[in-house]
Order: C-alpha cells, then sequence, then structure tokens
C-alpha cells in the first residue's frame, strides 16, 4: 500500500480537552442546550471511533490476509447495536440518541461485506485462508 501517511491523533492527545471543553460548554450553554451538546458530542465520538476500522477494511479489501484479524462478530454486534440505539431514539423522539447509528450501520454492512467477499476469493496461488483458525498455510498441490 503506498501513499501519503494518514496522521494519526491518539485519544491520549484528545480526552483531555473533551474532559475540559464539554463541561465548560455545558455550563456556558442556556438550559435545555446542555443535553444537546452532550448529545452531539457522544455521536461524533461514537461515529470517529469506527472510521479507522472502516477506512483499514477499504483499504485492504483485496487481501485477505490483512483482514484475518477482523472480527466478524463484533462487526455483527456493532449494527445491532446501531439497530437498537436507532430503535431507542425513535421511541424517545431524540435524534442524538440514534445519530451515530445512521453513520454506524452501513459502515458495518459495507465492512462485514467486504470482508466475507474477500475471504471466500482467499485462494491465491497455492495459499489457502482457513478462516475458522484465522490463520494462512500451504497447501499441497498434488
Amino acid at each position: 500500500m503506498t501513499g501519503r501517511p494518514v496522521p494519526v491523533i491518539s485519544w491520549i492527545e484528545v480526552s483531555p480537552l473533551l474532559i475540559i471543553a464539554i463541561p465548560a460548554l455545558c455550563l456556558l450553554a442556556p438550559d435545555g442546550a446542555q443535553t444537546t451538546i452532550i448529545g452531539v458530542t457522544a455521536s461524533t465520538i461514537a461515529f470517529v471511533m469506527f472510521i479507522p476500522q472502516a477506512v483499514r477494511v477499504w483499504r485492504t479489501r483485496h487481501d485477505a490476509h490483512a483482514l484475518l484479524g477482523l472480527s466478524l462478530s463484533t462487526q455483527f454486534l456493532i449494527l445491532a447495536n446501531a439497530s437498537i440505539w436507532g430503535v431507542y431514539a425513535l421511541m424517545l423522539g431524540e435524534f442524538w440518541v440514534g445519530a451515530p447509528g445512521i453513520i454506524n450501520a452501513p459502515l458495518a454492512l459495507t465492512v462485514i461485506a467486504l470482508t466475507v467477499r474477500s475471504r471466500m476469493r482467499a485462494k491465491v496461488g497455492d495459499l489457502v485462508v482457513d478462516t475458522s483458525l484465522s490463520e494462512i498455510r500451504h497447501t499441497d498441490s498434488t
């Protein structure tokens, strides 16, 4: 994979800012806006934390070996989680409760589809991906 390196900002760098900024915004905001600020912040974090996984899968979608470490069960749990939060948000009438699911559910479906497709096409030359053991092994061609 070639190209420009993507700058990485770690949670260690960002979390102190969030810990200070969110309560400060809530204290300065008028009554009722605090809930919206917290909802928007939580939704943004829930969306942003999924982006690196989705980008990695998209970039390596044709490389079964690179996708071996990906847990499909986790992706199905993300999909279920997004769906349940979406239903809960509709029941409450609170958009920001279910907002991350609007982005994360389609991303999880895409990750699942790309991973399954890559694993199904995993036979390359004399290499076979054994998805049950999550490893690559050589096969005899005789």
